[in-house]
């Protein structure tokens, strides 16, 4: 009978130790749930910053290419201009010196 007796309260601390570790293993499971959660929520926030970010970095990309481009067209047109005003300045002093010998050749 005490045998019987020892060998029930052995099995209900055992029941009562079961439960426990089934309470702190759920317990465990939730908190490893929760941050999985957390870090997931992090990394998406990561993905969508750094998603945003290179939008803008390639935004300024073009922004930068487009300057570049319209400055170098300006330089090439800026060119261009002092060529023909280059040209024309010639021109004028060929003239110039084709008056003066022909107004020398008159006198």
């Amino acid at each position: 009978q005490k045998q019987h007796q020892s060998q029930k309260q052995e099995l209900e601390r055992l029941q009562e130790q079961h439960a426990t570790n089934e309470a702190a293993l759920e317990e465990q499971r939730q908190r490893q749930q929760s941050l999985r959660e957390s870090f997931e929520l992090q990394v998406a926030e990561h993905e969508r910053a750094r998603q945003a970010y290179d939008e803008r970095a390639s935004a300024q990309l073009a922004e930068a290419e487009a300057w570049k481009s319209e400055q170098l067209a300006k330089e090439r047109e800026m060119e261009r201009d002092a060529s023909e005003r280059a040209a024309a300045l010639q021109a004028g002093r060929l003239q110039l010196q084709a008056e003066r010998e022909a107004f020398e050749v008159q006198l």
